[in-house]
């Protein structure tokens, strides 16, 4: 087990795609080292947001934020507005930015306020980036503007990350808008080629890391990034999966070998080097040379890499993935989390008596569900012919067995026409009105 284990490690190193995948593991940017929680993305927003902040862009995008924060209001709240016209013809280049605004009472701090005297004109800006309004904050801090700045211009903004549903909490003076707006004005400013390098590198990491989303394809080096991962996942899941279950125990505490971080390496194991055998610090220190390597494909298997070549033939199905099994659902049917599925094509491995791998399809139907899916999961029964009583919760078919590979190759029995099939069936359901 030992020599075998090691030499499957030894391969799994040499294959290029794990290489590959290695050289790319580094941080590039020192804000992937930071967590940017709410606070710190509001002070980034508040330094873009001033007129005269280092970025060196005026007020663009202060007039970015107003130009999507006027397309998206509506009548109502456009009439709170002065006119849209005065606003954006208008110079916004002596605003002023406050962060954490204090208000009256201890009722609350207003995340970014930004007042131009000049223009009589003042924007409150409440920042959410994944938790919920509260009590309604939003209401008192309209409500103190209203008092305190009586004859100003305002304009209310919720910029919420999430876009979440607020309930009674929301305010309908506040124009709900999310990153999209900074994250347009961002590109489109880099494609104007008028920045300086040092500009473009910063403003491109806000993009990438804080309000936009990262894209492997900008730079090569990072192209195919999360397919080299799957790809050494599927052609080597038995050694990842060997690894996964090698542990090092010290002072009762177990180490999984895959997941062995510098500091249990360096702080436990190899100051208590004599408590192990050789092949287990040769393991440890192979899979401490790459470590971030290792960490990313704990977990995965070859499930990821084939649910990818699901995904581009049939985009509206869902999986859900463990170590040893997939299924497939259409994503618009999925219940809530801990509910049970209502039905679901399940593709799953297991141990012939040669120990090799082979996969087992099966379709399956549960009345275990939430009441309003039943109707989906008798349609699937009725289509796969399911022998049934009028009481029954759940029923499981076998579809395909002995599969030696997950392939999509389109053959009379293949893999491809089970899940073509399937598709075909869940495709035109429909919840109930």
């Amino acid at each position: 087990m030992s020599v075998n284990l090691l030499e499957k490690t030894f391969k799994l190193l040499l294959d290029k795609d794990f290489k590959a995948r290695s050289s790319r593991s580094e941080e590039t940017s020192v804000l992937e080292l930071i967590k940017l929680d709410e606070n710190k993305k509001s002070d980034i927003l508040a330094w873009l947001l001033d007129p005269n902040g280092g970025h060196q862009q005026g007020e663009y995008f202060l007039k970015a934020l107003l130009h999507y924060v006027f397309n998206v209001a509506d009548d109502e709240q456009l009439g709170n507005f002065l006119s849209t016209f005065e606003l954006l013809s208008h110079s916004t280049s002596q605003a002023k930015v406050i962060r954490e605004f204090p208000i009256n009472d201890g009722a609350g701090r207003i995340d970014l306020l930004v007042l131009d005297p000049s223009q009589k004109l003042v924007i409150v800006i409440e920042r959410k980036d994944g938790s919920k309004l509260q009590n309604q904050q939003l209401k008192k801090y309209a409500s103190w503007i209203e008092t305190n700045y009586a004859d100003w211009n305002k304009v209310y903004v919720l910029s919420d990350s999430h876009f979440k549903n607020h309930g009674d909490e929301y305010d309908n003076r506040f124009v709900k808008v999310d990153d999209t707006w900074l994250s347009d004005a961002l590109l489109d400013l880099f494609g104007r080629n008028l920045l300086t390098q040092k500009q473009e590198h910063q403003l491109r990491d806000i993009h990438d890391f804080i309000f936009g989303e990262w894209d492997e394809k900008r730079t090569l080096y990072f192209k195919n990034y999360n397919k080299l991962l799957n790809t050494v996942s599927a052609n080597h899941f038995e050694t990842l999966r060997l690894l996964e279950n090698q542990k090092l125990t010290y002072n009762k505490k177990s180490y999984s070998l895959i997941e062995l971080t510098p500091l249990e390496y360096f702080g436990y194991v190899l100051p208590n080097a004599h408590a192990y055998d050789d092949w287990q610090l040769k393991l440890a220190e192979l899979i401490q040379h790459n470590h971030k390597v290792f960490n990313e494909l704990h977990g995965l298997n070859e499930f990821n890499l084939f649910n990818e070549a699901v995904r581009k033939l049939f985009p509206k199905l869902g999986a859900d993935i463990d170590d040893s099994k997939m299924i497939l659902m259409l994503t618009k049917h999925t219940p809530k989390e801990g509910d049970y599925w209502p039905y679901y094509l399940e593709i799953e491995r297991e141990i012939n008596e040669e120990n090799q791998d082979i996969y087992t399809v099966s379709i399956n139907a549960s009345r275990y569900s939430p009441e309003e899916f039943h109707h989906f999961a008798e349609k699937v029964a009725d289509a796969y012919k399911m022998k049934r009583q009028s009481n029954w919760r759940f029923k499981h078919e076998i579809l395909l067995e002995n599969i030696e590979t997950l392939d999509l190759d389109a053959g009379d029995d293949s893999l491809y026409h089970v899940i073509k099939d399937f598709y075909d069936v869940v495709k035109d359901f429909k919840l109930k009105a």
